[in-house]
């Protein structure tokens, strides 16, 4: 929640983000995707909060998804490595490289790795996770992967879609959708792992 103004901004957190980004000081913000249980939700400080997300993002700012904890902890723990590797290197010539080709052709799923490729061929690089009436649709490329209405369908690949953004090769790319983005992280595992395919 926003909670309340300083005078200079809308809420200390808020007016601290603000003089980070100024700053140029590397910013990492992350938001729950989990529907928020109670009837005690304060309905403007909700919209404030969404408001103030949408800001960042404008402000190119990337607001990073997750909907478990043990989501956030891949996300974090991969994110302040790249945060750490191109800002506080003590020789900005050295970079640990997240990716081996022999080594990591194994790191996600078969269905992680179709769904992958698929999105890195996608003319917009882009996911779309749609819950509808009939069932659970995951697509790109201009193919569904899903069988919505089939359980066992969408879990898989529904599992698939957590993978890649447990290992940050996706993102949300916009928080009021469910549209997921390829990262620079998603198109370089693709490129290691095109001699196996």
């Amino acid at each position: 929640m926003i909670f309340t103004p300083t005078g200079e901004a809308d809420s200390g957190t808020v007016e601290e983000l603000d003089q980070y980004i100024d700053a140029g000081i590397p910013v990492l913000v992350y938001q729950s995707s989990k529907h928020a249980e109670g009837s005690g939700i304060d309905q403007n400080q909700y919209w404030n909060l969404l408001e103030f997300l949408n800001n960042l993002e404008s402000g190119k700012t990337f607001v990073h998804q997750y909907n478990s904890l043990a989501v956030f902890r891949e996300l974090f723990k991969r994110q302040l490595s790249q945060v750490m590797n191109n800002n506080f290197a003590v020789n900005p010539e050295i970079h640990v490289s997240h990716f081996n080709a022999a080594s990591n052709n194994s790191l996600i799923s078969g269905e992680a790795k179709q769904l992958l490729i698929n999105a890195a061929q996608d003319p917009s690089g882009i996911i779309i996770y749609c819950v509808t009436a009939e069932g659970t649709r995951i697509s790109t490329n201009n193919k569904d992967f899903s069988e919505p209405g089939n359980p066992e369908s969408e879990l898989v690949w529904y599992n698939a879609l957590e993978e890649l953004t447990a290992h940050c090769f996706v993102n949300y790319g916009d928080i009021k959708s469910q549209v997921y983005k390829m990262t620079r992280e998603g198109f370089e595992y693709v490129d290691q792992i095109s001699i196996y395919f």
